[in-house]
Formats: structure tokens, C-alpha cells, sequence
């Protein structure tokens, strides 16, 4: 069949939908879906494998989490976007990402070279989310970093963003030194509360009861207020 490329207007002559060719006329990357055809952008990279632990501790102490991390591994990535005309923000066309949006790059755009990135054994991500709003749309690739790390001796797998620098990923739980303290004040306070309630009823029958209720909501008080979490 024959398609008109968005840029020039020229016929296409394509095979197959999902697939990823060049226009014959205007060499625009372009990009064949169920639903027509789209110009393929990318984001030039700036970041680079060395400034990954900056841009982590960075982020992460904007939460107060700065213990000590080990990166296990790193390798790059691009994952794909969809760009909604009229909006300043890109929506994911992949359910592997670990959010909704992102802000557009300020970053250097060029025609996404899919063949390339091949080449150079960079993985690209397939699309599988169509755009909320069928507006007119343009599929954008972003590169990112996937950056496994080890943490108390778990592993957490975050994307830093190869243009801005931006960090995603799942959230840390972990007890700072603060909030351990806080716990044990917490924990001596209700000692204190349990002794006096057992020397007004002095009957284990109703003593050991409110002892229990008492850990219990002291227990998941600590959990909601002293965890901290890295949010992304």
C-alpha cells in the first residue's frame, strides 16, 4: 500500500504496519502503525556512563536518602513516546516504563535512525500503548540509561534519562538513622504507657489485650510515618 509521508506529502510505498522506514523523498524517519503513519524523532544523548552515580545521588538526596549504593550495571536504551500536539508533555507508548509522562527534552532532536541503533546493540523498546487523546501525534524515542543498583543487598532498576538526567524507578524502602531513633523513643514511650496501665487494672486479662492494640497501632504508625521511601 501507499502511504503519504506527514513531512512532504509524497506516496510511500509500505508493507507492513509496526515497521519503521525512511521516506523515499524527504528521508524523514517514519513510522507505520495500525493507525497510519507517523515521523519518528529522537533526542540526542548527553549523559554519559560515568555520570550515572551523580545524577542518582543527586536525586536521591532530594528525599534525604543518601546511603551507600553499588551500580551493578548499566546499558542504554530507548524507549518510545508519543507527543500529543498541543501538549509540552510525552506520553509512554511502552507499559515497561515506570510512569505516565515526561517533560519534552530541551535536548537536540534528530530523525530516529532504528537501523543504528541496532548496530550498536542498543535495545529499543516496542511500542504496546497507544496515546490517550487522537489528536495528531509524532512518535518521539528517548534515550535513557537502565541502571541496575544493589541496596542492603537487594537489587532496584531505575532509567536515568540520557538527555536531561531525569531519574525513574520504583521506590527504596529503607530506616534512616533519624527515624530509627524516632522508632525507639516511640517504643519507650509505650513501655512506659503499658507499665501504668498494668498498675491501674493489675488484671493480666486486661492488660495483656491493650498491650497488643498498643504495639499493633504503634507498629503501623512507624511503618506510614518513619519509612521513607524514594517516590518517583
Amino acid at each position: 500500500m501507499k502511504l503519504s509521508c506527514p513531512q512532504c506529502n509524497a506516496k510511500n510505498l509500505v508493507e507492513i504496519p509496526d515497521e519503521f522506514v525512511r521516506c523515499e523523498f524527504c528521508k524523514s524517519s517514519l513510522y507505520i502503525d495500525i493507525d497510519g503513519i507517523t515521523v519518528v524523532y529522537a533526542f540526542t544523548a548527553t549523559v554519559e556512563t560515568q555520570q550515572l552515580g551523580m545524577y542518582l545521588k543527586r536525586d536521591f538526596e532530594k528525599t534525604g536518602f543518601n546511603e551507600p549504593i553499588t551500580i551493578r550495571q548499566s546499558a542504554p536504551v530507548y524507549f518510545p513516546f508519543w507527543g500529543v500536539e498541543g501538549s509540552d508533555k510525552l506520553e509512554r507508548a511502552c507499559s515497561h516504563f515506570p510512569g505516565e509522562h515526561i517533560k519534552i527534552p530541551a535536548g537536540e532532536k534528530v530523525y530516529f535512525d532504528h537501523d543504528g541503533t541496532l548496530e550498536k546493540n542498543i535495545e529499543v523498546l516496542s511500542i504496546d500503548t497507544q496515546p490517550v487523546t487522537a489528536k495528531k501525534r509524532t512518535l518521539y524515542y528517548v534515550p535513557f540509561f537502565q541502571v541496575d543498583i544493589v541496596f542492603n543487598g537487594k537489587n532496584y532498576t531505575f532509567f536515568v534519562d540520557a538527555v536531561t538526567g531525569a531519574v525513574s524507578g520504583d521506590p527504596i524502602p529503607y530506616f534512616s538513622v533519624e527515624a530509627t531513633f524516632k522508632l525507639f523513643l516511640m517504643f519507650i514511650a509505650v513501655f512506659l504507657i503499658l507499665l501504668t496501665i498494668n498498675s491501674v487494672f493489675n488484671n493480666m486479662l486486661i492488660v495483656i489485650p491493650l498491650c497488643l492494640l498498643t504495639m499493633g497501632i504503634v507498629y503501623r504508625l512507624s511503618l506510614t510515618r518513619l519509612e521513607k521511601k524514594k517516590i518517583k
